[in-house]
C-alpha cells in the first residue's frame, strides 16, 4: 500500500470574539473550539483509513506575534493526541505562525512535530 498523507492548511487557530461565545463551564471561545475540532476530525479519518502521516501546510495559529495561551495549550494537545496514536506530524511555517516576517521566530519551534523552515 502506498503512504497517505493526510493534509490540512489554514487553521487559524484563534480566540474570535466576533460570531464566538464562550462556554461559561470551560471559559472557552466556541469559535476557538470549533478551530481545533478539525484535529479530531483528521484524526478520526485518518484512523479509519489506515493513514498516520499529517502535514500542516502552514498557519496554525492565526495572530502573527503573540498567541493567547489556551490556545497554544488546545493545539499542543492536538498535536500529541496524533503522536499519542503513532502519527508522524510535520508542518510548514506559515506567515502567521511566525512573530517576525524573516520566519527566523515562530511559534511552532516547541510544538511537538517536525518543522519544515
Amino acid at each position: 500500500m502506498k503512504n497517505q498523507i493526510l493534509l490540512v492548511s489554514d487553521t487559524h487557530c484563534h480566540e474570535f470574539p466576533t460570531f464566538g461565545s464562550v462556554d461559561s463551564e470551560t471559559g472557552l471561545n466556541s469559535r476557538l473550539v470549533w478551530s481545533v475540532d478539525i484535529f479530531d476530525q483528521i484524526l478520526e479519518y485518518g484512523e479509519a483509513n489506515n493513514i498516520t502521516t499529517l502535514l500542516i501546510g502552514g498557519d496554525i495559529f492565526e495572530v502573527r506575534g503573540t498567541i493567547n495561551v489556551k490556545t497554544y495549550d488546545l493545539v499542543y494537545s492536538k498535536i500529541l493526541s496524533f503522536l499519542e496514536h503513532g502519527w508522524d506530524v510535520l508542518s510548514i511555517v506559515g506567515n502567521h505562525d511566525q512573530a517576525v516576517k524573516s520566519g527566523a521566530i515562530h511559534a511552532l519551534k516547541t510544538l511537538p512535530m517536525r518543522v519544515v523552515d
